[in-house]
């Protein structure tokens, strides 16, 4: 009996430490992967300049949850305010829910935060503004139906 608990230990303590091995080294793997698709969704959805330095994934610091941080985001207007930064922050972090990523199609994003952000907004005489940024899709009367992105955000 003492041989065979003394097993189940040695396998228990095993998984635990190939989990958490898991954990800390699948998402340096994959780092350049979501660099890639975030700077492709936001080039998709967003009429500015975004710019970040890194972007790194870690399942630990907000645990169960992952976090993604994009250090040095910064985020320059087009058109009118092609010269003006709408934001600049240190790095900002996202909370993302983990099982959203695994078991949905739409990604939950739980707490959002900015470390030393700059935020600057503005509006012109005409009333355009400079945070209005998302690209929004054409009305077309064909009935062609349209691409969708398989990208979904929820934030609660």
């Amino acid at each position: 009996m003492k041989r065979l608990l003394k097993w189940l230990l040695i396998a228990f303590t095993g998984l635990v430490i190939l989990v958490v091995a898991a954990a800390l080294f699948l998402p340096r793997v994959y780092q350049d992967n979501v660099r890639a698709d975030i700077e492709k969704e936001i080039n998709q959805k967003v009429n500015a300049t975004v710019t970040f330095d890194e972007a790194s994934l870690k399942l630990f610091k907000h645990f169960p949850n992952l976090t993604l941080t994009l250090d040095n985001l910064c985020i320059v207007g087009k058109d009118e305010f092609k010269s003006d930064t709408l934001t600049h922050a240190k790095n900002i972090q996202l909370e993302i829910n983990l099982w959203s990523l695994i078991g949905k199609k739409e990604v939950e994003i739980n707490s959002i935060y900015l470390v030393q952000p700059e935020i600057n907004v503005y509006v012109l005489k005409n009333g355009k503004t400079n945070y209005d940024i998302v690209k929004y899709a054409p009305v077309d009367s064909s009935d062609t139906p349209t691409k969708s992105s398989s990208f979904h955000v929820a934030v609660d």
